[in-house]
């Protein structure tokens, strides 16, 4: 139905028509035709309510196909435009593995760090929190690294997510503890 409104080329209809292509691709997994559609649609004047949505969406089509220097502007945008939407925590945590793919460390960690400090009730905290703190620890930021991972070990433990986390958590921990020599703590 999406592609024969688009087909008629009536401007009225057609940006909601490829907004509505996209979503649908998005929810049968076919990404190439949801990047396609979400980016004619997010070109175009959506609502605000609309225009939220499909630039997520556009970036984690984006995403989904490896493309993550054009995710990562997809997401840059959500924060950048659409800083009150439902959408910005997920786009801070999207950003920050965006930039981590692309190797920009410093990125990464400013993107997970505004996601734990904004959003404290976020369901992407807990991950972002695991991620924050690998790279600090790859990055032998041992001390931020070890507050990182005992945060998680703390405050995400009686979560569902949490608990996925843990053992990474506190193999994370320890190879902290043994850096900083702080043997006592590890054992």
């Amino acid at each position: 139905a999406y592609e024969k409104a688009i087909s008629y080329q009536d401007a009225s209809i057609s940006q909601l028509a490829y907004l509505g292509l996209g979503e649908a691709a998005m929810f049968t997994h076919d990404y190439d035709k949801a990047a396609s559609a979400l980016t004619v649609a997010v070109k175009g004047t959506l609502k605000p309510e609309q225009a939220a949505p499909a630039s997520y969406w556009l970036a984690q089509a984006e995403y989904q196909q490896q493309k993550y220097d054009l995710a990562e502007t997809a997401y840059d945008k959500v924060v950048r435009d659409y800083g009150k939407s439902d959408f910005v925590d997920g786009a801070y945590y999207g950003a920050g593995l965006c930039a981590l793919r692309l190797k920009k460390l410093d990125e990464a960690r400013t993107d997970f760090r505004a996601l734990i400090s904004k959003f404290p009730k976020s369901d992407d905290k807990p991950q972002a929190t695991l991620m924050l703190a690998q790279i600090d620890l790859d990055g032998k930021r041992y001390a931020e690294a070890r507050t990182a991972f005992e945060s998680l070990l703390k405050d995400f433990a009686s979560t569902a997510k949490g608990q996925k986390l843990q053992a990474a958590a506190e193999d994370g921990l320890i190879q902290c503890l043994l850096a900083l020599q702080d043997y006592n703590a590890a054992a």
